[in-house]
């Protein structure tokens, strides 16, 4: 179990949403990318994020 993951999730949400608004509507465009770069680096050193995302990763077992 990781510790405070409820407000971690609440944070993540709220910044994806923020960013996400911030690049539709062009306003702050270097600091959401900033942003949106540093939530993507989080996602790849949680190891959330794979390489092969639409193949499986692993041999099969036949």
């Amino acid at each position: 179990m990781v510790p405070n993951a409820s407000w971690i999730a609440i944070l993540v949400a709220v910044c994806e949403f923020t960013i996400g608004i911030a690049l539709c509507l062009g306003l702050f465009t270097r600091f959401a990318a900033l942003g949106s770069l540093t939530l993507l680096f989080s996602y790849v050193m949680s190891g959330t994020a794979r390489v092969c995302a639409f193949t499986r990763c692993w041999p099969s077992s036949s």
